[in-house]
Parts: structure tokens; sequence; C-alpha cells
């Protein structure tokens, strides 16, 4: 076993005691200053977690407030309305821009659709109306038809002409 310089006692042995006395005074500020610090500390975090999750709230609103915008003027009758500057993003509103945009094109699509079916069905109706207007007209203007053959033509008459202005406003 290694000795102590003197040689007199082996190392790793305790040859004493050593107290140490301090004021109650600075342990109490010691204290005092070490929760100071925590709570400051404690703040600081605080205030800059608040600063970042307001910035990244406001990252993930500002672009549902940009595609709602759209939705609202699309709505609004706008039907041309796209959802152009957040179609390319790889997330979930790249994604919303992407479905707003496929349902506009769609609506856009059956709105063409719906148009032509109505001019076609407008045309195909105003062409025997108008026969049976003018030979409803014509038959009008004879004579010696009996009375109750004038009526059933005065009441054709009516009702073609009735449904002419129907056909006509379902067209425009």
């Amino acid at each position: 076993d290694p000795k102590d310089p003197a040689g007199l006692v082996p190392s790793g042995m305790a040859t004493g005691f050593l107290f140490v006395a301090a004021d109650a005074t600075s342990v109490s500020e010691f204290l005092h200053s070490t929760l100071q610090l925590f709570l400051i500390t404690a703040m600081v975090v605080l205030l800059i977690s608040l600063i970042i999750c307001s910035i990244t709230v406001q990252r993930m609103v500002d672009p549902l407030k940009g595609v709602c915008a759209f939705a609202h003027k699309f709505a609004h009758g706008e039907v041309d309305t796209r959802v152009t500057e957040y179609a390319n993003r790889d997330d979930e509103i790249g994604e919303l821009a992407i479905a707003f945009n496929a349902m506009a094109d769609s609506l856009a699509q059956a709105e063409q659709k719906r148009s032509e079916f109505v001019a076609n069905v407008s045309h195909e109706l105003k062409t025997p109306l108008t026969s049976i207007i003018s030979y409803t007209e014509l038959l009008q203007q004879e004579e010696g038809l009996p009375d109750h053959v004038q009526d059933y033509i005065r009441v054709l008459s009516d009702k073609s002409k009735r449904l002419q202005v129907m056909v006509r406003d379902v067209f425009e």
C-alpha cells in the first residue's frame, strides 16, 4: 500500500473532518436568488413558447383563410375562381386546394352540360310550339266552324302561348 508523503496514513483513509458553517441569511439569499432566476427563466421560456405557437398557428390559419376566401367568391357566383397559390404545397392545404379546384372544374362542367341541355330542350320545344301557334291562329280565322270547335281552338291557342312563355323563361 502506498503511504502518504509523510508515510503515516495509507491513501484513501480519512484523517479528519472539515466543518463549514454559514450564516442562515446567505443560504436564504441563495435560495431567493435561485428562485428568482428560475421564475425569470420560466417567464422567458413561456414568452418564447407563446411567440413560436402564435407564429405556427398563424402559418396554418392563413392558408385556410385564403382557401375560404376563394370558396366564398365561388359561392357568390365567381365560378372561374381557382386556388392557385396553395396548389403546389405538399401538405393538407395543398390537397385542399387541389380538391377545391377539382370541385370547381366538376361544377363548371355540370353547369355547361346543364346549359346545353336547357338550350337543346328549349329549341326542341320551340319548333313544334311555333307550328301549333301558327296553325291555331289560322284556324281561328276560319269562318263557319261550330262554336264548340272555336272554343277548343281558342283554348289550344291560349295554352300554346302560355307554354311558349314558359319555354322562353326556362331558356333564359
